[in-house]
């Protein structure tokens, strides 16, 4: 594959980044041996404002119109022909110093910020994939408004597993647009949680008191339902007795409960990849698309959860997962046991 950039400047560097976040380095104008696959490109600040007016690959421009101001060009990535991904432009972005994201953008301005788009080196797979998930009138909008960017990459655990978790893991699918109208999104973040871990277990201490284990004993659940199930009518908490989980529960936006439970995971241990999809109980308006609060309240290192093609969940964040409509599966290496806070509730928007 050759690489030919035109901008206001010269581009004194670019690289790609391959699913294992390993660097490949790539000289303009020169052609380059690259496995097929998913790739970032990254156009990096190198100290003059610059813009990007053109892509060539393999000696053929690739320019296209400007639309509504914002730049809208041709790309390729192929060793033998020449073809275009036209307005697939718009899902690149650019990250400033501050790691806050600019889309649709095609310059770069600022110390350590980068231009970047992501590429398959097959083009069938990239129109199909980013054509399929994204709709033809968000090009040229800013698709972080209406999507949600994951890359699933491959993750090696170095311990000992069943064949169908370590090549579950394994498997990288790169990047997806998820449409956040949609009861595909994987998960979404909750934002400014400002509770205390402690506090909150303290209190769940006290009203999660029954107990069950699951998935071959392997989980213990403590619950505030007999059944350690989401279930109706809707669970009554205390606000005096539990001001932590209440100040929680309303950050979360629930206007009710269904239940609250911890989950305790076993060292080395898993959960089978399973969707928990009960289709047939009364609570599934409750509980389909990111409906499940999530939040580690132990250390989590070397703790791995994957959501189906999105990669893994973020464990540092609180989150809202998506666990009926997406495969999942858990994986602690930690020589100690892990707590998870698991919260169902009501959202306004249920129905």
């Amino acid at each position: 594959m050759k690489l030919s950039v035109d901008s206001h400047l010269k581009i004194n560097e670019v690289f790609l980044k391959n699913l294992w976040n390993e660097r490949i380095d790539v000289e303009l104008d020169k052609d380059t041996i690259i496995k097929d696959g998913w790739y970032e490109v990254n156009f990096p600040y190198t100290g003059d404002k610059n813009e990007i007016t053109d892509i060539r690959i393999n000696d053929e421009s690739i320019a296209h119109l400007l639309h509504t101001g914002y730049y809208k060009s041709r790309l390729v990535m192929t060793k033998t022909r020449v073809e275009s991904i036209a307005h697939l432009l718009y899902t690149g972005y650019y990250v400033d110093d501050n790691g806050d994201c600019h889309q649709p953008a095609s310059a770069m301005w600022d110390d350590g910020g980068v231009f970047k788009i992501w590429i398959h080196t097959k083009l069938g797979i990239m129109f199909e994939r980013f054509m399929n998930e994204i709709a033809n009138s968000k090009f040229g909008s800013r698709l972080f408004d209406d999507y949600m960017l994951t890359v699933d990459k491959p993750v090696t655990l170095k311990k000992q597993w069943p064949e169908s978790i370590r090549t579950f893991f394994e498997h990288g699918d790169g990047p997806h647009w998820w449409n956040k109208n949609k009861d595909t999104v994987p998960y979404k973040v909750v934002n400014n949680v400002k509770v205390n871990k402690d506090d909150v277990l303290r209190e769940t201490q006290r009203i999660c008191v029954h107990t069950d284990n699951i998935f071959n004993g392997k989980v213990t659940i403590n619950s505030v339902r007999k059944s350690c199930q989401p279930e109706l009518p809707f669970y009554e908490l205390d606000s005096q007795a539990c001001p932590t989980l209440k100040k929680l529960v309303d950050t979360i936006g629930f206007t009710n409960i269904l239940t609250i439970d911890t989950q305790i995971l076993e060292p080395n241990s898993f959960l089978r990849m399973h969707k928990d999809d009960i289709y047939e109980k009364d609570v599934l308006p409750y509980i389909r698309n990111c409906k499940k609060f999530y939040w580690t309240l132990s250390d989590h290192t070397e703790c791995y959860f994957k959501i189906g093609k999105s990669g893994l969940l973020p464990l540092d964040k609180p989150t809202l997962i998506n666990n009926v409509e997406h495969v999942h599966s858990v994986v602690s290496e930690r020589n100690d046991y892990r707590t998870i806070l698991s919260i169902y509730g009501e959202l306004p928007d249920d129905k």
